[in-house]
């Protein structure tokens, strides 16, 4: 065997080890992420009384699409409707029942009956797929102008 040769088929046997030269896609569960890691939040005031908040969903965790609220920390009537996007129905072992979930990146729409200053709850719960689930996360939106589109994350 020419030395050329040799050094080409050199390194496929190190190719071929499972785990050697790929990401892992799926957490293990000594190396969860952080629920705020896990499910990144971030929001964008669109226009007077309407809010987009976007959810991107790390590899290998799962959002539920009912246990995401946006509600106001006192009984208001400023919300008018939370539209959420159909997700992927998926069977969850630890319920023992076919769920609907989020798996990438999806986008919540909160459309409000005012375009004035607010304050918004926004709780998410998920889990990741290695059967570890988190309890729920409450995060905060101070919304601070009436008709400027306001970025946040």
């Amino acid at each position: 065997m020419n030395r050329r040769r040799f050094l080409s088929v050199l390194p496929l046997p190190v190719l071929a080890v499972p785990g050697i030269g790929t990401a892992q896609t799926a957490p293990g569960p000594d190396h969860l992420l952080s629920p705020e890691m896990a499910f990144r939040m971030h929001y964008l005031q669109v226009a007077k009384g309407y809010l987009s908040i976007v959810f991107r969903i790390a590899p290998g965790y799962r959002l539920y699409r009912d246990k995401i609220s946006v509600t106001t920390p006192t009984p208001t009537r400023l919300i008018y409707n939370v539209v959420k996007p159909p997700g992927t129905m998926h069977f969850d072992a630890a319920l023992g029942k076919t769920v609907e979930t989020y798996d990438r990146e999806t986008r919540v729409d909160v459309i409000m009956t005012e375009g004035r200053p607010v304050d918004l709850v926004v709780t998410i719960q998920g889990c990741a797929d290695v059967g570890v689930c988190f309890p729920p996360l409450e995060r905060w939106i101070h919304l601070s102008r009436q008709y400027d589109p306001v970025l946040g994350y």
